[in-house]
Order: C-alpha cells, then sequence, then structure tokens
C-alpha cells in the first residue's frame, strides 16, 4: 500500500502541482497556459483578505511527489441571522498515476479534520461527475441537490452546425475568452428610464452592501455578496472578464445588479448569467438587467444564455419569463451537483444550511464559472 503523507502547500510545490492540473485536464484552457494557470491560482486561494484559503498536498515517495492536491476555503456563510464558519472545498486532482490508491479520501478526511480544529461548522462543494459518487459512498455527505442548468438558445444556426461538428468527431474549441469587445457603446434598452438607468460598470460603492444587507433579511442561506466580493470575485478575476450590469434611480440608488460571462465549453460560446441580486420592490428593473444580460450576451456571440438558479421562487420566475429553460434529465452535465455535510456535532441533523429550498445561490457561488 502507498504511504501517503499530507502537508500544507509551500511555494516550491507549484511546478508539480501546475504540472499535474495539466495531465488530469490535458484541453482545459486555464491549465495549457501555464502563465494563467499561475495568475488563477494566485487570485483564486491567495488574493482574497476576506477568505482564509489553504492548499493540503498529498505525497508519495517519501515526500518527493505530490500524487493529488485539496484546495479548501474558510468562506462566511448566512444561516438564518447568524454568519458561520463553512468549508468550501474546491478542485481535487489526484494525480492519474496515483487513482485508487486512497488519496482523494485522505485528502478529505484531513481537510476536514483540519477544518473542524477551526472551529468550522459545515462544509459543502459542488463535485464532477467523477468525484461524485465517491461522496455519495460516505453517509456523512448529503446530496443537497442536483440543480439543474437553465438555458435558452441565443444562436440557433450556431447550435446546429457546432452540434452537427461534434458529431463528426470535428476537434472541438477550448478557449477561455480573455478579452470582451469594449461595452463602452453597448445598448443596454433601459426599459422605463423615468425610473432607473442601467449601465455597466467596473466599481462597486457602499451601495452595493447595502443591497446585500437589505435582501440578506429575506434569505436564509447564501455566501454574502457584499462590495468587497463583488470586487474581488468578478472584477479582479484574471481569467474571465465579467460584466457587471447595474440599475439605478434618480437618486442613484442601487436598485439591483446582474453580472455576465462568456466560455467556450464542448465548443458552445456559452453565455453565463452569472449573479443576480435585487430589491424585492424592484421587479421592473430586474427584468431590465436580465433582459440586458441576455442581449449582450448574444450580441457577444453567446450561442447559448445559461443561469444556475437561486431557490428563489422569484429569482425563477424571472428566468423563466426570459425563456430560460432546465436541461434534460438525460444530458449529461446538465446538473450541477451540490453536496454538503456537518462538521461541528452539536448543530442538529435538520439544520437550515442541509436544506437547498433554505439557500441563494447562483453560478457565482461554484467553482463552476
Amino acid at each position: 500500500m502507498t504511504a501517503i503523507n499530507i502537508r500544507l502547500h509551500r511555494c516550491e510545490d507549484d511546478s508539480q502541482i501546475f504540472d499535474m492540473q495539466q495531465m488530469v485536464y490535458p484541453d482545459h484552457p486555464l491549465y495549457r497556459d501555464r502563465s494563467l494557470t499561475a495568475k488563477y491560482w494566485q487570485w483564486r486561494y491567495f488574493s482574497n483578505p476576506a477568505i482564509q484559503s489553504f492548499v493540503f498536498v498529498a505525497t508519495v515517495d517519501g515526500g518527493k511527489t505530490i500524487a493529488g492536491m485539496r484546495p479548501l476555503s474558510i468562506v462566511s456563510v448566512k444561516v438564518g441571522q447568524r454568519i458561520r464558519k463553512a468549508l468550501w472545498l474546491t478542485a481535487v486532482i489526484t494525480h492519474p498515476a496515483y487513482r485508487k490508491r486512497g488519496i482523494f479520501s485522505a485528502l478529505v478526511k484531513h481537510s476536514l479534520q483540519h477544518a473542524k480544529d477551526m472551529g468550522v461548522d459545515i462544509a459543502y462543494t459542488f463535485p464532477n461527475h467523477n468525484s461524485y459518487p465517491i461522496y455519495q459512498k460516505k453517509p456523512q455527505w448529503r446530496t443537497l441537490a442536483n440543480i439543474p442548468i437553465l438555458v435558452r438558445p441565443l444562436n440557433y444556426r450556431g447550435l446546429v452546425l457546432k452540434s452537427f461538428r461534434r458529431v463528426l468527431g470535428a476537434a472541438e474549441n477550448h478557449e477561455i475568452r480573455q478579452t470582451m469587445p469594449s461595452f463602452a457603446d453597448a445598448d443596454l434598452h433601459n426599459g422605463d428610464s423615468s425610473l432607473f438607468q442601467l449601465r455597466m460598470t467596473r466599481h462597486v460603492d457602499h451601495e452595493y452592501t447595502r443591497l446585500w444587507d437589505n435582501v440578506s433579511q429575506e434569505i436564509q442561506v447564501a455566501l454574502p455578496r457584499n462590495r468587497d466580493y463583488l470586487k474581488w470575485r468578478y472584477l479582479d478575476c484574471p481569467v474571465l472578464p465579467y460584466e457587471l450590469i447595474e440599475a439605478r434611480d434618480a437618486h442613484q440608488r442601487l436598485l439591483g445588479y446582474t453580472v455576465i460571462g462568456l466560455q467556450n465549453r464542448q465548443g458552445m460560446a456559452m453565455g453565463l448569467v452569472v449573479d443576480l441580486l435585487f430589491y424585492s420592490n424592484a421587479t421592473r428593473a430586474a427584468q431590465s438587467l436580465l433582459k440586458a444580460g441576455l442581449r449582450r450576451l448574444k450580441a457577444l456571440g453567446a450561442d447559448l444564455a445559461c443561469a444556475l438558479p437561486a431557490n428563489n421562487p422569484r429569482l425563477r420566475r424571472l428566468l423563466a419569463r426570459q425563456g430560460l429553460r432546465p436541461l434534460p434529465n438525460f444530458i449529461r452535465g446538465g446538473r450541477v451537483n451540490f453536496i454538503g455535510t456537518i462538521i461541528n456535532p452539536g448543530l442538529a441533523s435538520d439544520d437550515p444550511f442541509l436544506n437547498f429550498d433554505n439557500w441563494y445561490l447562483t453560478w457565482g457561488d461554484t467553482d463552476n464559472a
């Protein structure tokens, strides 16, 4: 049996880790470009002062070889009227030469113990199709939801042509779009300009924190969306050039915002509605924001608009009105797996955190965008 040693990541491990990522995901543009890999690595795990991130590596051969790694982040999650420490497990990787030797399970076990020692209450992750069956075998992990991806075609001709090429086995176009056309002249079609104005922005001010503080009173479970988090998550991201569209009234009070992004996945240009938040009395502004985001994505060349819906009736109705519908169950990748577990033994098994009906969750809350 392979002797596995688990320790904290050191800077000199980066080269081996990046090599391993490239071996596991040889066609992924993020891992083909070493400079892009390094930028993402630094941003995702070491540049957000509000999130404590750790990376554990599993070594073999007396510590010479990194056979797996498990990043984890300690985040604040609003649960009811409290802010709890939560462990967000992301991007576990096992070296292809050392699979099925207990490395994955050893990394998860070590991460959970580390989180427990730090006073973390709960843990969650969004496992891919390879990892999900492993978690299903562990009784302490509970499937919170298999969240359906909502889609709406934006370019029917492009979808047909690209689907036909895939059937013929043509090479898929895997790219991360690092630049978007300038949005200075983007036509947002403000809707009712007497009530609010839509605009794209690269600045988040105190109004965003005020919006979150108000809306969060109606939300049971969610990652806080204050200005510092939004700046880090969307505006500082070195991989995807997210675009932020906001709605403000005549007094410059923020009514709501949406975040969009463009990715090429499986040869398709996917327009992502990454986040959407608005005051409960600003539904018209929210509808205009979503319409503007979809128009913008179509103008940027998206074949398909995609959203991962929060379990929020108001937001689901809004997405449905704009023609976003769940992908059929038989389509592989048409669901995002969302699982969680209790770390603090003092918490009840029916804690609100473990009920997906309580969550406000969008694509930006995952590590899939």
